[in-house]
């Protein structure tokens, strides 16, 4: 995948790019105000944690399929897309995460990055995005519902239950 085009077209509002060690503060900053998120995941919001953004995948995938993208604006860190390529399957891309700030939500923000980057994915041919959204989290469940997701089954964890949610593109 061509990821200098998928940072230069997914936004016109926003200055888009890959995200590395050097930014987990501005991850960090960005991950704190989301205090929701972290009450049904049962953590907190951490510098240590921060890092884990950058790093966490599935077993059975490598770095270079994860694409961390941060959406700047004013030199300030407003949203963070976490995307794992080909996971589940070679059709499917997986949405490991998807912070907005506080001073963003409820603007359209996030349903203007899943659908920039949905549009993008149909274009290079990739049939579905999927994520997991913890059960609890009905006010997540409710904006993903709204841009299109749909429950495809629930996963039991050991501090929660995750809904796996999945759009058709």
């Amino acid at each position: 995948m061509n990821t200098s085009i998928l940072f230069r077209r997914l936004s016109l509002e926003y200055k888009i790019r890959r995200l590395a060690e050097e930014d987990i503060q501005d991850i960090y900053e960005l991950s704190k105000e989301n205090t929701e998120y972290h009450k049904y995941c049962k953590t907190e919001s951490s510098v240590e944690n921060s890092k884990e953004i950058l790093t966490n995948l599935p077993l059975d995938k490598e770095i270079k399929d994860k694409y961390v993208i941060g959406f700047y604006k004013e030199g300030k860190l407003k949203a963070l897309l976490d995307l794992i390529a080909e996971y589940p399957d070679k059709d499917t891309f997986f949405i490991g995460l998807l912070i907005i700030s506080r001073e963003c939500q409820r603007k359209g923000a996030g349903t203007e990055i899943v659908n920039e980057i949905s549009k993008f994915l149909k274009r290079k041919k990739y049939g579905y995005i999927r994520l997991g959204c913890i059960k609890e989290n009905k006010k997540a469940e409710k904006f993903w519902m709204k841009n299109g997701f749909y429950t495809v089954k629930e996963v039991s964890q050991e501090k929660y239950t995750v809904t796996v949610m999945e759009r058709k593109l």
